[in-house]
């Protein structure tokens, strides 16, 4: 398995994770993502939209992100041009996976807990201009967008009440 194929691996399994302790399902995921999508988010919520999805195109990067107020990423262009489009019916964020050098490090599994390492965080590109780029964009976080349990519950819930992630 190649360190790019370990870090889809572990990206996918912390946005797992993160759904099932916020009580939503996943649908999708080990396979090569489709329009930038990864992985989708399911809820069975009613609300102004009932059962909203929320798609999701997962990044996961060993490179150093907590020093600044914003954290700085360079999407692939493909995925930036796919994730801005704004007349997607099912809502598309970015989720970029922080996790350390040595893939050793990732996950201590202790005997009464299992602790994955660094952090995530989370962006919405809909909407964002055409920049004319060909082969990449830096796209810009604020570190406070972290990727938890209820920030994805905040983003389902305004998914539900008709609104954006």
């Amino acid at each position: 398995m190649t360190l790019n194929d370990q870090k889809c691996g572990f990206s996918e399994a912390w946005l797992r994770a993160i759904a099932a302790a916020s009580g939503y399902g996943v649908q999708g995921g080990t396979q090569p993502d489709d329009q930038s999508v990864d992985i989708t988010i399911a809820s069975r919520r009613k609300g102004i939209a009932s059962n909203p999805r929320l798609d999701v195109q997962l990044k996961c990067t060993a490179d150093d992100m907590d020093a600044e107020a914003e954290i700085s990423f360079a999407l692939p262009q493909k995925n930036y041009e796919d994730l801005r489009d704004d007349k997607v019916a099912v809502p598309i964020i970015l989720v970029v996976v922080q996790v350390p050098v040595d893939p050793m490090a990732w996950i201590v599994a202790g005997v009464s807990k299992l602790e994955i390492f660094r952090s995530a965080w989370w962006v919405s590109l809909r909407g964002h201009p055409d920049n004319g780029n060909t082969d990449s964009t830096t796209v810009k976080i604020p570190q406070q967008q972290r990727f938890t349990p209820m920030a994805l519950r905040d983003i389902m819930t305004r998914l539900g009440s008709g609104g954006l992630p």
